[in-house]
């Protein structure tokens, strides 16, 4: 997974029993790789502000999104 925020943003990636992998606040210009497998629940607290790659493929967090978060659940 690979965050890119352009805003300051919350990131929370959960593992399938729902353990916390990563959880940090990125400053805008922040760009983060993390290395995790699958499934997964993710949390991103400013959704427009954030730019999502899975796998090295773009993913359209607006589908996702209500209010300001989105949510993500990866089988």
């Amino acid at each position: 997974l690979t965050f890119k925020v352009t805003e300051d943003s919350w990131i929370r990636v959960e593992d399938g029993q729902g353990n916390k992998v990563f959880s940090e606040v990125l400053t805008a210009g922040t760009e983060r790789t993390i290395t995790v497998e699958k499934p997964l629940n993710i949390t991103v607290g400013h959704a427009s502000g954030t730019q999502l790659s899975i796998d090295n493929q773009p993913y359209d967090l607006s589908q996702a999104t209500r209010g300001r978060v989105a949510r993500i659940q990866l089988k």
